[in-house]
C-alpha cells in the first residue's frame, strides 16, 4: 500500500480533549517564557538599575551616578581583536571623552582580574565593570535574534536616568567614537535646556 497510512486513536471527545490540554500547556510555558524574561532597557524608559564591581573590586551603581550622563560601552570580551580595538579607541579619544563630563564605563563579560589585565596591558583609563554571566549585558544590549556573547552595544543614559540612545551591534562591527560623543553632547545639552525651562 502506497502512501501515508491514518491510524484512529480513541473518540473524538478524548482527541479534543488531549488537544485542549496540549494548548493550555503551551500557553503556559509561554507565558512563563515571558515572565522569566529580564527587563529590556528601552529608548525613553527608566534605565534599569544594576550594581556591579569595577578594576579596583569596588561596587559601582547606576543609581548612584543620577544628575550626570552615563555612557556605557557593552563589548563581548577582553583581549579580542575588535573589542580591544574599541577600547584603544576610547582610549585614544580619551580627552575627547572627558570633556563631555559623563560617566563612560566599559561593561563586559570577565572577571575583575581579567578586565585589570586588559586595562594594564592597554593602558585603558575608563572604569571596566565585570558582568560574569553577561545578566546586565543581556538588559542593555538585548537584541531579538542575537545572543548578549555576539553584540556590542552603547547606551546613553540621561542625567534623570533614561535611557536616550541605544544602539546594538554585531560584534563584529565597533562603534565610532565621534558618533558616540555626539550623542553623550546631545544628551547634555537636552539636560541643559531642561534646567533652563
Amino acid at each position: 500500500m502506497n502512501g501515508p497510512m491514518i491510524v484512529g486513536y480513541g473518540n473524538k471527545a478524548s482527541f479534543t480533549s488531549n488537544l485542549n490540554e496540549r494548548n493550555l500547556l503551551e500557553e503556559t510555558m509561554m507565558n512563563q517564557m515571558v515572565m522569566d524574561q529580564p527587563k529590556i532597557a528601552k529608548v525613553g524608559e527608566e534605565a534599569p538599575d544594576f550594581m556591579l564591581n569595577d578594576t579596583e573590586g569596588q561596587p559601582w551603581r547606576l543609581s548612584d551616578k543620577r544628575g550626570q550622563v552615563v555612557a556605557l560601552l557593552f563589548y563581548p570580551q577582553d583581549e579580542t581583536l575588535v573589542c580591544t580595538k574599541q577600547m584603544c579607541s576610547v582610549r585614544d579619544k580619551w580627552a575627547d571623552y572627558l570633556e563631555t563630563g559623563a560617566n563612560v564605563i566599559g561593561i563586559s563579560d570577565g572577571t575583575i582580574v581579567e578586565h585589570t589585565q586588559f586595562a594594564a596591558h592597554h593602558r585603558l583609563p575608563l572604569p571596566l565593570l565585570a558582568d560574569s554571566g553577561n545578566d546586565i549585558t543581556k538588559i542593555y544590549s538585548h537584541h531579538w535574534w542575537m545572543p548578549a556573547k555576539l553584540t556590542r552595544a552603547i547606551v546613553i543614559i540621561d542625567a534623570e536616568g533614561r535611557v536616550v540612545s541605544r544602539e546594538v551591534m554585531f560584534r563584529a562591527f565597533r562603534p565610532n567614537d565621534d558618533a558616540v560623543i555626539a550623542t553623550i553632547l546631545s544628551a547634555k545639552t537636552k539636560q541643559l535646556r531642561r534646567g533652563l525651562d
